[in-house]
């Protein structure tokens, strides 16, 4: 099922959509693989999305359609699953879910907060069977308060967080169940503009902070002052926004940056890029010029910031951190060329900013051949990326690449591989891709 799946997505980059769109649909009908002992364990440049979307067959094409603009044929697969489902209770509740998430961004809005107001229902009536069912009915509650916000019913939104609020109160408002009963009403507040309620949450939240002894590198204090100053920002006192902002990123010790990471995850997660690049700055600014963590979290980081949509801040993260490596390396050392390629195939695969991919990889071309030659394992990341800059659409660089590829790369050996990519790509590029080419070709 995951290799037909991830064949699938290999298809759908080549632009073959119908092949894409068959292989998808073949695996309806069959569970979900189960990949729970499968881990991530590297950072995937390639162009395209990170990694292929493995999972339930029916969701899986239905994005496959979202992605390609054919909301109608996704709509229809999300009613089918609800239909379907109806004698299966937890099935259901899955299927209506989705359809509700669908509704929310691509149909009616009353349709999907009625769809949701189901699926509280369906919760509630396993109250009995759920060991999880009050964090359960919490999220659900809360996701009921977002669709009505979103359909106009601000005051029913806000009057089931107030309730949860109120009911959470008696385990004290130190506990867990307090205070996330109370970041779901001032996000709320947030959405419905309803600023006046949304200072005062957020101030009650800055105390209970405060009360709590969260030191001022803790992510509670953080959280709290930076969502104090989205709302100030949002009333109109920029600056003192920026001052909270300030305060909320203030340097920490390095003991702390696991913490400070986790922390500017969730600022993008949240719909704050531009709070969430202001602490990189800071990180870079404090960087440990011997450590090649900071570069591997700011990928990493980077590459958040593009799966949220926010390419201009990642490109920003890029530009910071490129002379990080610089002043972390020597000129001639070949980490430096491994590095500026990794970020050049970021600024290929993600940003599609193909004349600032060939600067650095330039650049880490000739502290190769300078160091360490050409026939060297150090050469073959910088050709597989030139490789995937000439096919990503410079066809005259792609043709001398090409030759220099299968002609001269047999003779050096531990390389001598990419000369199949060469012949691969052309393929790809020149149109002649029957059934069988296309399998033996794949990259």
């Amino acid at each position: 099922m995951a290799f037909v799946q991830c064949l699938a997505f290999v298809r759908e980059q080549e632009g073959d959509l119908d092949e894409a769109e068959s292989l998808y649909a073949t695996t309806l009908g069959y569970a979900a693989p189960d990949l729970t002992g499968v881990v991530i364990n590297r950072i995937i440049s390639y162009p395209g999305p990170p990694v292929p979307p493995i999972g339930e067959p029916r969701t899986t094409l239905a994005g496959f359609y979202l992605t390609h603009e054919r909301t109608a044929e996704a709509e229809h697969l999300y009613r089918e699953a609800v239909n379907q489902a109806a004698l299966d209770s937890t099935k259901r509740l899955d299927a209506l879910r989705q359809l509700s998430g669908f509704l929310a961004f691509n149909g009616s809005k009353e349709e999907a907060l009625a769809t949701e107001r189901q699926v509280v229902s369906l919760v509630e009536a396993q109250r009995d069977r759920n060991p999880d069912f009050p964090s359960a009915i919490a999220y659900e509650r809360n996701a009921l308060a977002e669709r009505l916000t979103e359909a106009g019913h601000e005051a029913e939104a806000k009057t089931i967080l107030e309730e949860d609020l109120i009911h959470a109160e008696p385990k004290g408002r130190e506990s867990p169940e307090y205070q996330g009963a109370l970041s779901w009403l001032l996000h709320n507040r947030i959405q419905a503009k309803d600023y006046d309620n949304a200072e005062k949450l957020a101030e009650e939240a800055v105390r209970l902070a405060e009360s709590n002894g969260a030191a001022p590198d803790s992510a509670q204090w953080r959280t709290a002052i930076s969502m104090l100053a989205e709302v100030r920002r949002d009333q109109g006192y920029s600056a003192e926004a920026e001052e909270l902002i300030r305060r909320s990123l203030a340097p920490q010790q390095p003991e702390g940056m696991q913490e400070r990471i986790a922390a500017i995850d969730a600022l993008i997660r949240g719909g704050r890029p531009q709070e969430a690049f202001v602490e990189m700055q800071q990180i870079a600014e404090a960087a440990d010029a011997s450590s090649p963590n900071d570069s591997f979290r700011f990928l990493s980081l980077a590459q958040l910031f593009v799966t949220f949509g926010y390419k201009s801040e990642a490109a920003k993260v890029a530009a910071l951190t490129v002379p990080l490596e610089e002043n972390r390396l020597r000129s001639d050392d070949p980490r430096l060329a491994s590095a500026l390629t990794d970020w050049a195939g970021f600024y290929r695969g993600h940003l599609g900013l193909l004349p600032q991919a060939d600067i650095l990889l330039s650049r880490a071309e000739g502290i190769v051949r300078e160091c360490c030659g050409m026939a060297t394992p150090h050469m073959e990341p910088l050709l597989r990326e030139r490789a995937w800059m000439a096919a990503a659409g410079r066809p005259h660089a792609f043709e001398a690449w090409r030759t220099f590829a299968i002609f001269v790369l047999p003779s050096m050996g531990a390389i001598a591989d990419l000369s199949k990519i060469a012949r691969a790509i052309s393929r790809y590029r020149t149109g002649s891709r029957d059934s069988g080419n296309r399998r033996r070709s794949c990259i």
